[in-house]
């Protein structure tokens, strides 16, 4: 694209994310389900670098939210972050369509940002998946070059591979995508070492609940069933998170005419690059597959939890992702070519700008922090005061956070609800329930741990506690189900009590793990510093040669 191009592709990406982001402001913590930013994130935390006793769901993404998060205010972290996912995918979008013109490039780059699964994953605090999202274009961009930036794939491995499910989806686009798949497929397993290897030392407690597989199947959303939902990337387990306006036949026609206008697109794209077309909708068959497992073939499903790593096909919606490069592809040429077939300038320009907006008329929702719906907050006086105390208490052991429930709705956060913070707040190891309650059923966890501190917490049995390694503990009065603390009181504030149980032994990974993660880290560090410097080097030789282009003209 060229520099004009780029940069009006760029504004409007940027004013589409400033649509959804301006009510944030430019303070406080957006807290929203799986979404848990603190302050000050604690380093030395064994589960941040996938030596804790849980699965490492959040490795490698909680590594660098606490690194980044040390070196810069944490929120203004999360703001740069919520932005790159709306902003840098937009761009990549328009990449995949350099042939067409810039207006075509706005209607792809206008999807890519502006859909259910965005708003979805958003509202869930799926950030490190939206990030992948966000890679996921320019990856798909780089492996169809006839020179491969080996930098851009690693960084888009590296991006996608901050959750396992994302580092899935990394290999399958190489394996769909790539001409040649073999140093792009190892470069993303590379990108995602840290889970990789952390699942590997976790394998024993790597099998899920098969009772989940019935709770996180797709959903149906709107007039037009669970497929047609799928279809149009929605469907998340969680009906609560859904955008409201897709429950209207209004919503519903103008899904129908963006997939006109993507038929219309893919027809003229089948002339144009059939090779293309034929991989993205490989891609997307492939991420449509895996969204209705659940309803399609439940009891291979389940069967799959017992395997270890088979949880990462739970949450099936996860993966229709892969269907968003068909989607903004096709509705660009689509675009194109229906814009192309107004003979009249103004018309065209009129033509143009209803399909750039589409997508957001289908989908109002997404403006202005998802309708009202995520909103910025300031942790209370109470959990900073009894941070100090946890910081400067002697009490050797870990920390204890009651009720001993994964989830809370503080009315300090607006009641909207969040994986407590707690278990992540505090400068000490934390011990928090890894259960989850979906429509009244409860999945249970895979942290041997966590259930072993349960049972002792459900008889109330302090010495057990102390013998699972537990010195601390904090008890918040105005979450659900209503707790007493546990042990001998040592400070109060607001609504949070902390209180002693006695000097006990702490968690620690044993000497091999913490060997054997140290040099992953090492490796993937090596790799990221590698793509940096791939990447800024092909951006300087690309100006010197286009300034000694302009030169010679």
């Amino acid at each position: 694209m060229s520099v004009s191009r780029d940069r009006i592709v760029l504004i409007w990406s940027v004013l589409l994310a400033v649509l959804v982001l301006a009510p944030l402001g430019l303070r406080g913590y957006v807290l929203s389900y799986d979404m848990v930013w603190v302050p000050d994130p604690d380093l030395a935390r064994p589960d941040v670098w996938g030596l804790g006793t849980a699965l490492p769901r959040a490795v490698p993404s909680d590594a660098w939210v606490a690194v980044l998060g040390s070196v810069l205010p944490a929120w203004l972290v999360q703001r740069v972050v919520l932005l790159v996912v709306l902003v840098v995918g937009a761009v990549g979008a328009a990449r995949l369509v350099r042939d067409l013109p810039v207006g075509a490039a706005l209607v792809a780059a206008t999807f890519w940002s502006w859909n259910p699964f965005v708003f979805e994953r958003l509202l869930i605090g799926h950030w490190p998946l939206l990030l992948g999202y966000a890679a996921l274009p320019w990856l798909i961009a780089a492996l169809r070059r006839d020179v491969v930036p080996w930098g851009t794939v690693v960084l888009c491995g590296v991006a996608l591979g901050l959750t396992p499910v994302g580092g899935l989806l990394a290999a399958v686009t190489v394996l769909v995508v790539a001409r040649r798949r073999l140093v792009p497929l190892a470069l993303t397993v590379l990108g995602s070492a840290p889970w990789i290897v952390a699942g590997l030392l976790h394998a024993d407690a790597a099998r899920t609940d098969r009772a989940g597989v019935g709770l996180f199947d797709l959903a149906s959303e709107g007039p037009l069933g669970s497929a047609w939902t799928a279809l149009t990337m929605g469907g998340i387990w969680n009906s609560l998170v859904a955008p409201g306006s897709r429950d209207s036949w209004l919503s519903a026609g103008l899904s129908l005419v963006l997939l006109a206008v993507a038929l219309v697109g893919a027809r003229r794209l089948a002339r144009s690059d059939r090779d293309l077309l034929v991989r993205l909708s490989v891609l997307a068959l492939v991420g449509l597959v895996v969204a209705g497992a659940g309803r399609v073939v439940p009891g291979l499903l389940e069967a799959l939890q017992e395997v270890p790593g088979g949880g990462l096909l739970r949450d099936g919606t996860r993966w229709l992702l892969l269907l968003a490069p068909w989607w903004a592809v096709t509705l660009a040429h689509g675009a194109a070519a229906l814009v192309s077939r107004v003979a009249d300038a103004g018309s065209r320009g009129i033509a143009l700008a209803l399909c750039v907006a589409l997508p957001v008329v289908a989908l109002p929702d997404l403006a202005w922090g998802l309708g009202g719906r995520i909103d910025a907050v300031d942790y209370p006086t109470s959990w900073q005061q009894t941070r100090a105390d946890v910081a400067t208490s002697e009490v050797r052991g870990d920390l204890l956070v009651l009720p001993y429930s994964s989830y809370r709705a503080p009315a300090w956060n607006g009641g909207r609800s969040v994986l407590d913070p707690a278990g992540r707040y505090f400068p000490r190891t934390t011990v928090v329930s890894d259960e989850l309650r979906v429509s009244g059923r409860v999945v249970s966890g895979e942290d041997p741990r966590a259930a072993e501190v349960g049972s002792a917490v459900a008889d109330r049995d302090v010495d057990a506690l102390r013998d699972l390694g537990i010195g601390l503990v904090v008890t918040d009065a105005s979450a659900e189900p209503a707790t007493e603390p546990l042990g001998e009181l040592v400070s109060t504030h607001g609504t949070l009590t902390l209180s002693t149980l006695g000097d006990a032994e702490p968690y620690a990974s044993s000497t091999i793990d913490r060997v054997t993660m140290t040099a992953v880290w090492l490796v993937y560090l090596a790799t990221v510093l590698a793509g940096l410097v791939l990447v800024v080097r092909g951006a300087v030789g690309g100006r010197r040669g286009a300034a000694g282009g302009a030169g010679r003209t």
